[in-house]
């Protein structure tokens, strides 16, 4: 798994969309002539039976993973979080990865059983993916956080994505594909507008309790915050 960050003590971190990027950056690659289809398959077969040890929430993956030895699900407070949006980018990659590496297969016999494992753990995890349980008002629901050891849902992130020129609406045209979500988890994303010193941007748009607020402000507000203006 690609690391996003390495903290003071040096555990080492990442999150899922970075995950799911890397697996898409390997498909690249054996498209480009990079690297053979062998190690190809290698590293992804790597990467999707280790998304097979992780725990998962109604087949969501965690949205931290910590990284060592092993890859695990980041715990706080005796808690996991489940983003459906960083889930949703893995799921995505995991079909394009399914589709690529089978079509691999019916040309290459030698691949075939690489070929099969990957198919086979990919279909799995897509399977279990249950997206419509965090869309009960039709708009994709931002994800939950569970209980370590029960699975249990213990509260949600609070706020669905709904903004057409956001990465999420990529992610829910893909879940839509999959026969993952409903068409109205589209239909109903808005595109709105904000401006971000002076300029005039397309805002990617959080709908969060009735209220609009544009991630770019509330990135900008943050960084305000660390700064301690």
């Amino acid at each position: 798994f690609l690391t996003e960050t390495t903290e003071p003590s040096g555990r080492r971190e990442t999150k899922m969309t970075n995950v799911a990027k890397g697996l898409l950056a390997v498909l690249k690659a054996m498209d480009r002539g990079f690297i053979k289809p062998e190690e190809g398959l290698r590293r992804i077969r790597t990467m999707v039976t280790t998304l097979e040890t992780l725990p998962r929430h109604k087949g969501l993956l965690p949205e931290y993973v910590t990284l060592g030895r092993t890859a695990a699900a980041r715990v706080q407070d005796g808690r996991i979080r489940y983003s459906t949006l960083d889930s949703g980018w893995m799921h995505v990659a995991l079909y394009l990865a399914r589709e690529r590496v089978a079509a691999l297969a019916a040309t290459d016999a030698s691949l075939a059983a690489a070929a099969k494992e990957i198919v086979g753990t990919s279909d799995g995890l897509i399977k279990e993916a249950n997206y419509r349980a965090l869309a009960p008002q039709g708009l994709l629901g931002g994800g939950v956080w569970a209980d370590e050891k029960t699975n249990t849902q213990t509260s949600s992130l609070g706020f669905n994505y709904g903004g057409a020129a956001s990465e999420a609406a990529v992610v829910v045209l893909g879940l839509i594909g999959m026969g993952k979500l409903d068409a109205g988890a589209y239909q109903g994303m808005t595109v709105g507008t904000t401006t971000f010193n002076g300029v005039t941007l397309l805002d990617d748009t959080y709908n969060e309790g009735g209220v609009r607020v544009g991630a770019r402000h509330r990135r900008a507000e943050r960084g305000r915050e660390r700064m301690g203006a």
